[in-house]
Formats: C-alpha cells, sequence, structure tokens
C-alpha cells in the first residue's frame, strides 16, 4: 500500500482524474467508490438517502453469486454515516431508514445468511454508537415502539438486545413493560429482549417465569451470561450447568469464560484434561497447552498414542492428531485399527493430504486411499470424484504396494470393472 501511494502521489492530477473517470465509465464499483469519495466532500447525507432510495425502489433479485454485490451497498451507506455524518440524531434517521429495509432486503436475496451480521452487527454497533450521544431520545423510544408491533424476521430486533448501552435502566424497565403483549409474538420477544438488556439477571429470570410459566434449558446460556457481566462468578457457572447436553458447546464456552474471568485455573486444567480425553485433536492440545505444565501434556499426549491400536472407528480430528504430534510408528498403528471403517469422511483437506504423504509410507497411505476411493464410487459421491482422482493418480505413482497382498493392478482393474461408466472420475486418473 505504502509503494501503490507513493506512485499514486507522484501521478500528474489532471492526468489521475482523467484515468479515473474513463476506468469509472465501464466498473461500476469503481464508480460507487468514487462517488462515496465525492459525496463525503458535499453532502454526504443527501448520498446516503439517494442510496437508501435506490435500493427500496430496485426490483432486482440478487442470486447467491451476487448477494455480495447487494450487501456490499449497506455497508458502503454505514460507512458514509459512520464516518460523514458527525450529527448523531441525523445518523440515527439514516439508519432507521436502513433497518425498515428488513423485509425489502431478505425478499430482495436468493440467501439472507450475509444479513444477519450486517443487520445485527455493523448497523447495530452503529446505531448504538449514536443512540448513546443523541440528543432525541423520544425518537429512539419511537422508533422500538414500532420495530416492537411488527418485524418481518426479526432483522432490526438486535437493537432490543442492546438498549441498556443507550437507555438506563429504568428507561429500559419501563420500556419492557409498556411494550409487553401476550397477544403479540414480536411484543413479547422484543420485552424478553429489552429486560435481557437491563444486565439484571434476576429480574430477566422473574421475567422469564411471569410470561412463560418456567425458564426453558436454552435461556440458561443468557442468564449466565448476564451473571458473567455482573461479576457473579458462582451464579453464572451455576447458570451454565444447567445447559442441557446437546448445548455442550456453549456450555463449555460459558464455562471457560467464567473460570478465565475469576481467575480459576484449577478448573481450566480439569476442563482441559477431560476435552483431551474425550476429543484428542490439535485443538484440544492447544487447550491443555494453555494451562497445562509442558510435562503433563507430553505425558498425556504420549499416554493417547498408546492407545492408538485400540481405535475402533476412524476420525479425521485424531489423524490429524498423529500427525502432529506422533511418530511414523504411531501412524500406522492407528491406520491399521481404523483402516476398516475409513469412507467418505476421510476430508481431503489441503494440509491434511500434505502432512500425511509427507509422513506416511506408501503401504499406509494405500490403506487409507483405497478405501475412501472405493466409498466414493460405491456410494456415487459425485462430487468427491476430483478428490478421489488425484488420490488415485497418487497411488499410480507405486504400483509395487501390497495391501492384504493385493496389488495396486488388481484394486485398479477390479475398481474398473466395477465402476467404469463413472467417466468423470476416470476422466481424471492419470498415470
Amino acid at each position: 500500500m505504502k509503494e501503490l501511494k507513493s506512485e499514486l502521489t507522484n501521478l500528474p492530477h489532471q492526468e489521475l482524474v482523467a484515468d479515473l473517470i474513463a476506468q469509472a465509465r465501464n466498473n461500476p464499483y469503481l464508480r460507487d467508490v468514487l462517488e462515496t469519495i465525492i459525496a463525503g466532500a458535499k453532502d454526504a447525507e443527501k448520498f446516503v438517502k439517494d442510496k437508501i432510495s435506490y435500493l427500496r425502489r430496485s426490483k432486482r433479485w440478487y442470486g447467491y453469486g451476487s448477494i455480495g454485490e447487494y450487501v456490499g451497498y449497506y455497508y458502503e451507506i454505514c460507512s458514509i454515516i459512520d464516518n460523514k455524518i458527525k450529527n448523531p440524531d441525523t445518523a440515527l434517521k439514516l439508519l432507521k431508514s436502513l433497518f425498515d429495509l428488513e423485509r425489502k432486503a431478505v425478499e430482495s436475496c436468493d440467501d439472507d445468511g450475509d444479513l444477519t451480521p450486517l443487520f445485527h452487527c455493523t448497523m447495530t454497533d452503529l446505531w448504538v454508537k449514536n443512540a448513546k450521544l443523541a440528543e432525541n431520545k423520544k425518537f429512539i423510544v419511537d422508533v422500538l415502539l414500532e420495530y416492537s408491533k411488527d418485524s418481518y424476521c426479526g432483522l432490526n430486533q438486535s437493537i432490543f438486545k442492546r438498549a441498556g448501552e443507550f437507555f438506563d435502566k429504568d428507561t429500559v424497565l419501563k420500556l419492557a413493560e409498556k411494550i409487553y403483549n401476550p397477544e403479540n409474538s414480536t411484543a413479547k420477544i422484543c420485552s424478553e429482549l429489552l429486560m435481557y438488556s437491563s444486565n439484571d439477571p434476576v429480574l430477566y429470570q422473574e421475567f422469564l417465569v411471569k410470561t412463560e410459566g418456567s425458564i426453558k434449558d436454552y435461556k440458561w446460556e443468557e442468564i449466565a451470561e448476564l451473571y458473567l457481566k455482573n461479576g457473579q462468578y458462582a451464579e453464572a457457572e451455576k447458570s451454565a450447568q444447567k445447559l442441557p447436553e446437546f448445548r455442550i458447546y456453549e456450555k463449555e464456552r460459558l464455562l471457560k469464560e467464567i473460570w478465565k474471568a475469576s481467575g480459576d485455573t484449577e478448573k481450566l486444567k480439569t476442563w482441559a484434561r477431560e476435552y483431551f480425553y474425550r476429543s484428542p485433536s490439535k485443538a484440544s492440545v492447544e487447550e491443555l497447552e494453555e494451562y497445562c505444565s509442558k510435562d503433563e501434556v507430553e505425558s498425556l499426549i504420549a499416554e493417547k498414542m498408546g492407545q492408538l491400536k485400540s481405535e475402533k472407528t476412524y476420525s479425521n480430528c485424531i489423524l490429524d492428531f498423529v500427525l502432529a504430534y506422533g511418530s511414523d510408528e504411531n501412524l500406522k498403528e492407528y491406520v491399521e485399527a481404523v483402516r476398516k471403517t475409513i469412507g467418505t469422511q476421510f476430508y481431503c483437506e489441503s494440509k491434511r493430504i500434505k502432512a500425511l504423504e509427507k509422513k506416511a509410507d506408501d503401504e499406509t497411505l494405500a490403506k487409507i486411499y483405497r478405501p475412501y476411493i472405493q466409498a466414493v464410487l460405491d456410494e456415487k459421491d459425485t462430487k468427491a470424484y476430483k478428490y478421489a482422482a488425484k488420490r488415485m493418480c497418487k497411488l499410480n505413482e507405486n504400483e509395487s504396494v501390497l495391501v492384504d497382498g493385493i496389488s495396486h493392478e488388481s484394486f485398479y482393474s477390479e475398481l474398473y470393472e466395477n465402476h467404469k461408466r463413472k467417466t468423470s472420475f476416470w476422466g481424471s486418473v492419470s498415470f
């Protein structure tokens, strides 16, 4: 970037302008960038309104390959609001116009997955930033009241969950009470989000019991978060422990945060050991290295390596673990133990393949690749044909390998005889 800046700075001004205009004629993306820069120097507010108006009027359908372009308009508008609009009240009115496009945005896209971080993070962060500084608090209240009555799919509800950042607790509680309507599902959700934003775990629990009759299992995650924010670590841990087993990821994430915040290193060590025993992998070893001594980590890894012969089923995670921390002999033992269970679940991730082909001898490699290739063709997994073909090309490099007395030539011939019509696979196989 420094070299580019230097070269651009040294270009004659008129020549640079002429080149940019010429390129912008056939490049809509460059044209948008230039318009954004010019808008910042002139009338940013009018520019934003024009952009929003365009989005509101547009009838274009954005398919899977062009969603990024559509979302890009929103990020561009947010960038201008953040950097060029100095009045927070004006910024909020412009952001409100963007949030109003929720239904339009969802109905304009083939996949609304990219809209979630846009609305819930970028736009909401910008809303909170300006709402803290805004003088017209009534406008903010009116917006929340409006959105509590109707929301197409909840993309604009993220501002309710963060209301405690720009309103005092009393205002949040009064607003939650005013909004609550047991006959309106949107109002119920919004009032609940407001109660959460009050950062009072006790009041939040009382609200849930009052409105739902009981506290649902998954709500203990939010309750634990509130206790953690308030530094009530014992209550936070109790709440996190109430999460059901199918929410193990959320439970462990919360418990780790709680133990870190409270400085409970012993529980972190115990958890790291249990995680490693349950799922030996590069990720679990990294957790061990963070909380346990180097000697203990090495001891636990060595212990697990000694148990590889008793493994029953193939696992990509364990293979990565052996490739990262085991010896060539450990790899042979593991592959021999699980090779009859290797199938299409063997994932041909590039780093894994590179490490495997560097560490494994030809026979060990054949014990993995042969059943994988066989399974891909038997199950007609057409998406995996190109990966299986690459593995076959690797096996073709050494035809002298025997696995259970079966040569590579015999394996190849039988495979071809049974699957010779799968031309998309064989067309990618070379010797």
